[in-house]
Formats: C-alpha cells, structure tokens, sequence
C-alpha cells in the first residue's frame, strides 16, 4: 500500500487543493491494477513519513498489532483514518442492515378490493381551471 496525492481543483470556487488517497496495489488476469482503500483528509505529514503511514494503516486493518510503538504522530493519524474508516463501515452496514430487515408483508393482488371508489381526476382538472380564471 501507499499513498497517493492527488491535485485537485473545486469546479464552484476554483480553489485547488491535494486530495490524499491510500492505494492497494494487486493483480488481476489483465495485469496490475490499483484500487483505493481509503482517503485521508488534510495530510500535514512530512511526504518522507508517508510509507511509514500506510504501513501502519494497513496493519491497522488487518488487524495486526505492532509489538514496537510507532511515532505518536504517525499514530495519530492512524487513529483519525480508523476511526472515520469504521463510521463509514458502520453506516453502511447499518443501511444494508435495514434493507434486509425491512417489514414486508405478501398481498394477493387477485383478492384485493377496492370499496367506495371515487373519482378526483376531472374535478381536480375543473377546479384549478376555475381557480386559475
């Protein structure tokens, strides 16, 4: 894994800033490939500590603990990126959570019925005919 620094530029303001990505590097039967894992907000972290960075925060994920103390800041940041990393997870499995559990009944549309139908199409179209005039 490494990161990535993107430039980017906000179409409204024009005001241009870098985007920071962490990239898993794989393989595919059509060659190499790279995929974002996740972006790093506000990245004010010396680029020569950013190896050490992503190979923290890829230990983080896979849950793998380091018998040595990192740099408090390099830790720091790891921290910040878990933490916003696992709301997101949360919010979508919470989403997916209730998509699955939804309360949903089976209705035999051949027996439904309707009682005491009435009509509101061409008085709705008569009266804001009237209203208008």
């Amino acid at each position: 894994m490494f990161i990535r620094e993107t430039p980017t530029v906000n179409k409204k303001t024009g005001v241009s800033y870098s985007k920071y990505q962490l990239v898993e590097s794989y393989r595919c039967e059509k060659g190499p490939r790279q995929r974002i894992v996740m972006t790093l907000t506000e990245l004010d972290l010396d680029k020569s500590l950013w190896p050490a960075l992503a190979n923290a925060i890829a230990q983080r994920l896979s849950g793998v603990t380091s018998l040595f103390e990192s740099d408090p800041i390099i830790a720091r940041y790891v921290d910040l990126a878990i933490t916003k990393y696992a709301i997101r997870s949360e919010v979508a499995a919470a989403k997916e959570t209730r998509a699955t559990e939804a309360d949903l009944e089976m209705v035999d549309l051949s027996s439904a019925k309707t009682i005491n139908s009435r009509s509101i199409g061409p008085e709705l179209i008569g009266n804001s005919f009237y209203e208008s005039s």
